[in-house]
This record gives structure tokens, C-alpha cells and sequence, in this order.
């Protein structure tokens, strides 16, 4: 079961990680996702693949903050349950930031969340194969 874990060493922390995805140019879109990803195939660090994430949900489109944390835990829960296709699919090490913004007006439910972070996530896998080639 620690496959499908979601520890404090995953997530992306601090202003600067977070500015630098934005400032990337790789974005994906898969309606109610925006995902900023930064991909680094040669780490000196790092013996495996490193893998860290954050969400956001925008205040302008909820206004009340549990709705917001509501959403985030859902985001969180479908990247946890879903984590082992983008791990596979990626090469040993490299190091994969991701960013995902929830751009949906409506409160989600957990099985639309998962099927679209997997259709997020192949289009992630996608755009950094044909890049790397």
C-alpha cells in the first residue's frame, strides 16, 4: 500500500518551486484541469524517479473556503489513487513537478476527478515523450 501514498516529501513547497512551473511553458489542459509540469530527465541527485505535485483551486471561482479544501482533498485523493500510471510510464531518473489547477465552476465528484486525472496524466506522459524526442 505505500505505492498509493501521498507523503509530505511529495508535494512541491515554498514560492520559487511553485513561480518556476509557472514560468515553464509545458501546460496541459484536460477540462477541469490545468496542469504546469517541469521535466528534468538528468538528475545528479536523485537514484529514482522524483515525483512532487501541488493543487490549487482559484478563490474567484469559490468563494468559500470549504468548498476550495473540498475540492483540493478530491484532487489529492485521485492523484494518490492514480499515481502508479504517471510513476510507470516515466523513466528512472528524471524529476517531474506538477502543478494542477481545478478550472471547473461546479464542485466535482471523486470518479469524474479520477477519470479525468488519468486522461491528464497520459496527456502529461504524451507531451514529454514527444519532447524528449
Amino acid at each position: 500500500m505505500s505505492e498509493l501514498s501521498f507523503n509530505k516529501k511529495d508535494k512541491i513547497k515554498g514560492i520559487k518551486p511553485i513561480q518556476a512551473l509557472f514560468n515553464e511553458p509545458n501546460t496541459v489542459i484536460v477540462f477541469p484541469f490545468k496542469a504546469f509540469y517541469q521535466f528534468n530527465s538528468n538528475t545528479k541527485y536523485s537514484d529514482n524517479l522524483t515525483l512532487k505535485i501541488a493543487v490549487s483551486v482559484a478563490k474567484r471561482r469559490f468563494k468559500k473556503a470549504p468548498e476550495r479544501n473540498r475540492i483540493k482533498r478530491l484532487m489529492r485523493e485521485a492523484y494518490r489513487l492514480n499515481q502508479h500510471r504517471l510513476k510507470a510510464k516515466l523513466i528512472p531518473e528524471s524529476d517531474l513537478s506538477v502543478m494542477i489547477v481545478y478550472i471547473g465552476n461546479d464542485l466535482p465528484v471523486l470518479n469524474k476527478l479520477n477519470k479525468k486525472t488519468i486522461e491528464l496524466f497520459d496527456q502529461i506522459i504524451q507531451q514529454i515523450e514527444v519532447n524528449l524526442k
